[in-house]
């Protein structure tokens, strides 16, 4: 595939990752990963969500096993490291979502100039 980034689009996008990576949100993000990377409790809870969401999706949204979906995901919210962890990871997928917004307004008016 071509590459159509000129050096100063690269270095700009650059910026872009360099600020986001510098915000306090990301840094907690790479920080609180691995620390539930160290908590085998955690880490189970995680898999039975991923578990039970397969289980639900495959049921055809069968409304027990949804109950028990919300009920582990209830549980899991409970820990603190899990809960700040989304709270840091919402905020730095926010960020990202901007960027992209951006740049979609900004292609968007440029390709449809002749409105």
């Amino acid at each position: 595939m071509e590459n159509y980034l000129t050096d100063k689009t690269e270095k700009s996008l650059d910026d872009i990752i360099k600020y986001i990576k510098s915000q306090e949100e990301y840094k907690n993000v790479i920080k609180l990963r691995q620390l539930m990377k160290q908590d085998p409790k955690l880490l189970e809870q995680i898999e039975q969500v991923k578990r039970k969401q397969k289980e639900y999706i495959r049921s055809q949204k069968d409304k027990e096993i949804e109950k028990e979906l919300e009920k582990l995901k209830e549980e899991l919210e409970d820990n603190i490291l899990y809960f700040e962890y989304n709270i840091n990871l919402n905020k730095v997928n926010e960020m990202i979502s901007l960027v992209k917004d951006e740049l979609n307004n900004y292609f968007y008016n440029l390709t449809n100039i002749l409105k």
